[in-house]
């Protein structure tokens, strides 16, 4: 088993964003589900709210496992944390890129790195457009 952590801050400070993610070796397998634990960062999360947040932290897992060629395994979002006042799914999807990377121990050049900020502000609108 094998856990990584992701954190991405906002423009001018503004925003905050930290994913967990586990992945469960499996040679021919590759899944990435929503497998939140009983922090209490998820009450929300597990009981429906939020689902852009969710969706954008499995998107950005997928994403950067698939760039970084580490799509094998059983992956799972286990946390999402985030500020309701100013936490953007733009921000979740790059946290949950980085808590792959991270898991994995890739380390993205700096062309791979603005690769996925671009992909991130093109998949996921948000209000520092």
């Amino acid at each position: 088993m094998t856990d990584g952590t992701g954190v991405f801050h906002g423009p001018k400070s503004i925003g905050y964003a930290r994913v967990h993610v586990r992945c469960t070796e499996s040679p021919r397998d590759f899944a990435v589900t929503l497998a939140l634990d009983d922090d209490e960062w998820n009450n929300q999360l597990r009981d429906g709210g939020f689902s852009d947040w969710t969706d954008a932290a499995l998107a950005g897992l997928e994403h950067a496992l698939r760039l970084s060629g580490n799509a094998h395994g059983q992956w799972a979002v286990i946390r999402v944390v985030g500020l309701v006042s100013d936490t953007i799914p733009r921000y979740i999807a790059h946290a949950s890129a980085l808590a792959a990377w991270d898991s994995v121990g890739y380390h993205a050049e700096t062309e791979e790195l603005e690769s996925l900020l671009n992909w991130t502000v093109e998949s996921f609108p948000g209000l520092d457009d």
